[in-house]
């Protein structure tokens, strides 16, 4: 296969966006589709190698996996080995044990696997994870283990055949991530046959034109230029992925792969020099970006300066430079002087390989080396888990990501109590605080906010569920609806679903007064993992220092929807914050000692709940229950 200079332009196009999307630029919302684009190419330069060698009968198992170990492991382990100490110096034990984990799953290549079990792409915590970005090498990876074979066992068919058995396969794979969206969102972003169609688009497109001359089409090209950009730029998290909303960008990889040839505008543009000079790093950038951008919010208190981490999104790239440099280039060359042959180099690799793994399950034995804090210390690190929002959903009164109405407990709906508490897991977290004061129903679905019309296709479920709540209002006529939630997660365009949702408690029970609570301030990675700065971390009230920008512009366009409605705005941060500094700790409802606000970065914790009720909201119920 002669070289397409313009390919590597395609790899610029793919990687820079993914860069910047993760460094928070909100005009590359859909910047991760970059990495469907990198499927599509590897599919497609990948099935013309062995496509060729088959033809000429010098294909070797050995030898295809050689190259590949060649291509990927040189700058992945250096990578790792420079991350590593940033993980053991910056990262608490929580976050580190989930390191260690996914540092063994990558080194397997099953990190899609790890990434799934524990983390949606999308998730609060998913910028933290310094190996997030690894799953799409797994993905490839456990593609690469089938597909020769399958080209092996059809070598003998046409390549009408061929075309026809791929097509197939894509379908079968397209139509399972069609399915996976709308039933298993989060395993359908991470699972490989829900990916497989991507690459076999660019094996379609190789198998299309073995043995043809090229032809180049300069309005086609243009067009799967526009797919590429228009999916860049529009989509987001929002987006079902993979679904039939992917083929937009794999259809423009598809058409560049096929008519951007040279002489085209398209092949003009993506092969510029410096465009081919990003293209030819892209790998090494993909592997740099997300250490680089998760260790400096790991290391901030709060979010770091944009511009920060737009300079760290082009200090990748110069990284990239150099391991690509030093690194990619001697290794993928395969046996020169001073670089070691086929048994060498593999051997080196696999004991690596078992050193990396090794490592990595020895930090998840020491669970992220807690040992080295002190006793006061791992108390307080012992709360950080899901323990306490469990036992708001032990009744099935918190709804999960992947459970519907019918796993709803109807005795979480009291018909004689007067308070009815509506939203997500941090609603639930109140409950903890409201019950021991009040008879209450609540009625609460994780990542589900109290929004009319709500889409997210990593939540397929919450426009359904939120559509039973007018008629749960009607059934029990509650004194109070209390509206609650992670607002600060949601979009502010989301917020125009609150006020038709208003509309319609109003209209099902127009003598009930309703509530809007405001959010809770937030501590990431978790406050109990930012309160083990101190030796004591629970000796005093402690305010630590927080992100509320985000929080009070919500808080803002809250207060005008209640006001339209006639409901009442309740603020949190306003009595819990002093400037930037945000109250920490509270007293113990049994004991004289102190807890931890939230368990986490800002679900309350029992006793973070009692005095939210006890400080903040008694007040203000018993005004509008009475």
């Amino acid at each position: 296969m002669n070289y397409r200079p313009e390919i590597d332009g395609l790899r610029a196009l793919a990687v820079v966006p993914v860069v910047l999307s993760h460094a928070g630029l909100a005009f590359f919302s859909g910047g991760y589709v970059g990495v469907d684009i990198f499927f599509v190419i590897s599919g497609y330069l990948i099935t013309g190698i062995l496509l060729r060698e088959l033809q000429n009968g010098n294909f070797s198992f050995l030898n295809f996996y050689e190259r590949r170990a060649r291509r990927i492991l040189p700058a992945l382990f250096f990578v790792i080995f420079c991350s590593v100490p940033f993980a053991l110096l910056w990262m608490p034990p929580s976050q580190l044990m989930d390191y260690s984990r996914s540092l063994a799953a990558v080194m397997l290549f099953v990190s899609n696997v790890h990434f799934w079990e524990t983390a949606g792409y999308f998730g609060l915590d998913a910028a933290l994870k310094p190996l997030l970005h690894t799953w799409s090498l797994a993905v490839e990876e456990q593609f690469y283990m089938l597909f020769p074979m399958l080209l092996v066992l059809t070598k003998r068919w046409s390549i009408r055949q061929k075309l026809t058995g791929l097509l197939v396969l894509a379908a079968l794979s397209l139509s399972l991530s069609e399915w996976g969206w709308r039933n298993e969102p989060e395993a359908n972003f991470y699972f490989t046959f829900s990916r497989f169609w991507e690459l076999l688009s660019g094996a379609i497109t190789a198998v299309a034109m073995h043995d043809k001359r090229p032809s180049s089409n300069n309005s086609l090209a243009v067009i799967g230029l526009i797919l590429i950009l228009f999916s860049i730029t529009v989509f987001d998290e929002k987006t079902p992925f993979p679904s039939i909303y992917t083929l937009v960008p794999v259809l423009g990889a598809m058409l560049l792969l096929r008519f951007a040839h040279r002489g085209t505008f398209v092949a003009q543009i993506l092969s510029l020099r410096p465009i081919i000079g990003i293209g030819l790093i892209s790998y090494s950038a993909y592997l740099w970006h997300q250490p680089l951008l998760a260790f400096a919010r790991i290391r901030s208190i709060i979010e770091p300066n944009p511009f920060f981490m737009i300079f760290l999104a082009g200090f990748s790239f110069a990284l990239a430079y150099l391991s690509w440099r030093f690194v990619e280039k001697p290794f993928r060359r395969g046996p020169v002087p001073a670089l070691p042959g086929k048994p060498l180099f593999l051997g080196t690799s696999s004991i690596i390989i078992i050193f990396l793994v090794s490592i990595g399950l020895y930090g998840e034995s020491q669970k992220g080396f807690i040992n080295h804090y002190n006793d006061a210390q791992q108390a307080v690190l012992s709360s950080v888990g899901h323990t306490e929002i469990d036992a708001a959903s032990i009744k099935g009164c918190l709804l999960h990501i992947d459970e519907t109405i019918a796993d709803f407990n109807p005795e979480c709906l009291n018909p004689k109590a007067d308070i009815l508490i509506v939203g997500d897991s941090h609603a639930a977290a109140l409950t903890s605080g409201l019950r021991l004061h009040y008879s209450i129903s609540q009625f609460n679905v994780a990542g589900c906010p109290p929004l009319l019309d709500y889409v997210n296709s990593t939540r397929p479920n919450c426009a359904r569920l939120n559509l039973k709540l007018p008629g749960i209002i009607a059934d029990l006529q509650p004194t109070l609806i209390i509206l609650h939630a992670n607002w600060k997660h949601y979009d502010l365009g989301d917020l125009v679903g609150l006020g038709m949702m208003l509309d319609q408690f109003q209209s099902a029970s127009p003598e009930t007064r309703i509530m809007i609570l405001g959010g809770v301030p937030q501590w990431p990675p978790s406050l109990p993992e930012r309160l083990v700065m101190y030796d004591d971390p629970l000796a005093e009230t402690r305010w630590l220092l927080t992100k509320l920008a985000g929080i009070r512009e919500i808080d803002l366009k809250l207060a005008v929807i209640a006001r339209s409605r006639g409901a009442l705005y309740q603020s949190l941060v306003e009595d819990l914050c002093n400037e930037d500094y945000c109250l920490a700790t509270v007293p113990q409802q049994i004991g004289s000692g102190r807890s931890p606000m939230a368990w986490d970065y800002g679900h309350l914790t029992f006793d973070g709940s009692i005095y939210i009720v006890k400080s903040i909201l008694a007040s203000v119920i018993a005004r509008l229950v009475s």
